[in-house]
Formats: C-alpha cells, sequence, structure tokens
C-alpha cells in the first residue's frame, strides 16, 4: 500500500492580494481503495486551502485537486521566495503519506500611507508653523520614501526634515514639516495660507497632503489695547501722586523738620519763639559746629582667579520611535527629558493592548490597539522622563494565528542637559 503525489507547477508567483492555483495529482499503488486528505504545510497554510480537500483513489487509479493560494494584502508575508507543501495522508495506511513539496515567488508590493498633524497651525509674523507626517508602509517589501512640501502660490516655504526615509514593510516613519510665510504684515486679522506635502517613492502611487498656515500678524490685535490699558494707568498713578500722595509727603517731611529743629534749641537752653528772662529779645545761643568723622576707605576686593564655572548648553528638541524591537526611551545620568507629543500608529491593524510606563509605573491605563489606526496625543503637562530613568511601550499581542503586532510609538519634546 502507499501513494505518489505530484504538484504542477512546482514554483508559482503571486502578488499580495492575489490568487494563484496549482494542481497535486495524488496515484494509489496500494491493492484497496483508499482515501487521502490534502493539507497544505508551512506559513502558506494559513491562506491556502484545497479543492477538494479529500480525494478518494481506486487502486492503480489517480486523482487530482486545486491547492489555491491567496496570500494577503496587508504585507504580513514578505516578498521572495516562500517554500510549502502538501500532505497527501493515507486513511488506510498513515506510513505510506507523501508530501509534495513546491515554492511561491511573493511579489514586492509598496503601498503608502500617510496623515499629517495637525492640518492646522498659527504662526506669528514669519515664524514657523509645526506639523507632522507620520507615513505607513503598508506593504511588504521596503521602500525609500522622500517628502516635498510646495506651495503653487509661492506664499509659503515648506521645509522638511529629513528629506527622505526608508520605511520598512509594516512599519512607520515620521517627518517634520515647518511652513512660514514669504511675507510679513503688522497687524489685522489672520490670514489663512495652504500648502502641499507629498510623499513620493518610486514602487508606489504618490500620497498628497494638504495643511493650512494661520498666518498671524506681526503685533497681536490685544497689544494696543494693553498698551493703551498701561497709559491710562500711568497717567492716573501721576495724577494721584501730584494730586493727594505728594502734598501730604511734604507736610508730613515739613513738620518732621520742624519738630527736629525745637528738640535740638530746646536741648540748647533756647526758648523757641519766646524771651529769655530779662524781657529783651532772645540771643540764640551758637553751637560749635562739628567735624564730620572721616568715612574709612573700602577695602579692595580679592579675586581668586578661579575659572568660572562653564554654561550648560541650552534645551534641543528631540524625537523618537519606540517599536517592538526598540520599545525603550533611556535617559542618562546627565540628561532628562520632556514628552510634549506621542503618535501613535498601529498600520497593520494589530488587535491587543499597548501601555505606556515610567521604569515599570504605568503612565496610562493600557488602550486597545484595534480602537485606533493613527492617534496623535498632544500632552498638556510633559512626561517627564528623569535621568536615569527609562519610559517604556508594552504590548500584549492578541492577534489570530499568532501573528505577530508592529505597532510604534513616535514620541518627541525637549531634552534638558542637567550636568556636564
Amino acid at each position: 500500500m502507499g501513494a505518489q503525489a505530484v504538484l504542477n507547477p512546482v514554483r508559482l508567483g503571486v502578488a499580495p492580494g492575489g490568487e494563484v492555483v496549482a494542481e497535486i495529482t495524488v496515484t494509489n499503488t496500494g491493492r484497496v481503495v483508499d482515501s487521502f486528505s490534502l493539507e497544505v504545510l508551512g506559513q502558506a497554510a494559513q491562506w491556502t486551502h484545497c479543492e477538494p480537500p479529500t480525494v478518494s483513489v481506486f487502486p492503480g487509479q489517480s486523482a487530482a485537486a486545486h491547492v489555491i493560494f491567496r496570500p494577503p494584502a496587508d504585507g504580513s508575508v514578505p516578498a521572495g521566495t516562500l517554500a510549502f507543501g502538501v500532505h497527501a495522508r493515507s486513511q488506510e495506511d498513515p506510513q505510506g503519506s507523501v508530501v509534495a513539496e513546491g515554492a511561491l515567488e511573493i511579489e514586492a508590493v509598496t503601498v503608502l500611507s500617510a496623515e499629517i498633524s495637525p492640518r492646522t497651525d498659527r504662526a506669528r509674523g514669519r515664524r514657523r508653523s509645526k506639523h507632522q507626517v507620520a507615513i505607513d508602509n503598508l506593504g511588504n517589501a521596503p521602500t525609500t520614501v522622500e517628502v516635498v512640501g510646495f506651495d503653487d502660490q509661492d506664499a509659503v516655504d515648506v521645509t522638511t526634515s529629513p528629506a527622505q526615509v526608508d520605511v520598512a514593510a509594516g512599519s512607520a516613519a515620521f517627518v517634520t514639516v515647518r511652513a512660514r510665510s514669504t511675507h510679513r504684515f503688522w497687524k489685522g486679522p489672520a490670514q489663512t495660507k495652504p500648502f502641499s506635502v507629498e510623499a513620493r517613492s518610486p514602487s508606489a502611487a504618490p500620497v498628497r497632503l494638504n495643511g493650512t498656515l494661520l498666518n498671524e500678524a506681526a503685533i497681536p490685535s490685544w497689544l494696543p489695547k494693553v498698551i493703551a490699558g498701561v497709559l491710562v494707568g500711568a497717567v492716573a498713578l501721576v495724577a494721584l501722586w501730584f494730586g493727594l500722595f505728594k502734598p501730604t509727603v511734604k507736610d508730613t517731611a515739613t513738620d518732621a523738620a520742624k519738630d527736629a529743629v525745637k528738640a535740638a534749641l530746646s536741648s540748647a537752653g533756647v526758648t523757641p519763639g519766646g524771651n529769655q528772662g530779662g524781657g529783651g529779645p532772645a540771643t540764640p545761643t551758637q553751637i560749635p559746629p562739628t567735624t564730620p568723622k572721616a568715612s574709612p576707605s573700602p577695602t579692595p576686593t580679592k579675586t581668586t582667579g578661579k575659572p568660572t564655572k562653564k554654561p550648560l548648553p541650552a534645551p534641543a528638541d528631540f524625537q523618537h520611535v519606540l517599536t517592538m524591537t526598540n520599545p525603550n526611551l533611556a535617559t542618562d545620568v546627565k540628561h532628562q527629558y520632556q514628552v510634549t507629543d506621542a503618535v501613535f500608529t498601529n498600520p497593520s491593524g494589530d488587535r491587543g493592548l499597548l501601555s505606556l510606563t515610567l521604569d515599570g509605573q504605568t503612565l496610562y491605563p493600557p488602550m486597545a490597539l484595534q480602537d485606533f489606526s493613527f492617534w496623535d496625543f498632544h500632552v498638556v503637562t510633559p512626561i517627564i522622563v528623569p535621568a536615569g530613568q527609562t519610559l517604556t511601550m508594552k504590548i500584549t499581542c492578541q492577534n489570530p494565528g499568532g501573528k505577530a503586532c508592529s505597532p510604534n510609538v513616535f514620541v518627541s519634546g525637549v531634552s534638558y542637559t542637567l550636568a556636564l
């Protein structure tokens, strides 16, 4: 008893989201009627099936079935050669079962998706607005993406940093976009100036995003009102000083001076404003002038000659991407991070839980991955990552079939130097 299995063709090519069919022929080399169940082996088993799944074959006869391959279009199957097998399992003689082997050539496909956040940002005068572009590669092969900003009306200068990024399959990359008005105006209502950003790849269709610069006047509308209020307050204070406080202060000073003169004359034996015992006019007693004491000369200050302490560097912007392979943002003993923005992306539609922890302490309750694909989270109170501590992205993956999760968290903010 036993069987033979032949696959035709042995090598097939297919694109993600497409379909290809091979034929397997099973020959019963035994002496009794046998039934063979067909099962696909390898990674392709998740999206491949046989029709029919079971064939019955008379002795010395053959039966054929179709092997249908449908790889998913979500980029979970990488481009390249993927080996597989079809197991023909005998019901009458399990030890006589056979496996026919083949290979699939998975075509490389690049599918780009991009979002800009915020779409509209304010800037006063000619200062720049700041935007973040998240680029997701939903294909199955890495690609290089060039990000270009432009304005058809030449009213906005748009710059990108970096101008070119490499995006792995099933991953995301982030680009900072700054827009600045080419003309400054001093006062008046804010002006809306649109611009565009385009993500270009040699292997995918370009993705265009539209943003808006809300250009405000160099002099804010509230500033003249504040200046007028300050001037009115200053005039009121001057009038109050000359009309009320200054006469009162002058009278008080005059009275104090008179009291001091009276006390000095009284101590010298002179009665102010009256006569001495003889009835004639009082002769004031002359008080010898006093010689003022010489004030000591100031002692010169000694200089130590020690070098002045070197100032610390100014705070600097930083950006970091937390991934499954690099989920940590760690600080050393001389630096501290303040996280002000966090962009959560789930390009593959994974299922599970995501949370952020700081040295093992959970900052926010775990969030479900299936509830978002892109979430831009602006932190009102910055997340402080003290020196020597670590901000960590924790993932509990719950994908069916054991599929790996691939979410990302882009964090940005300010880095402070605490010591040199």
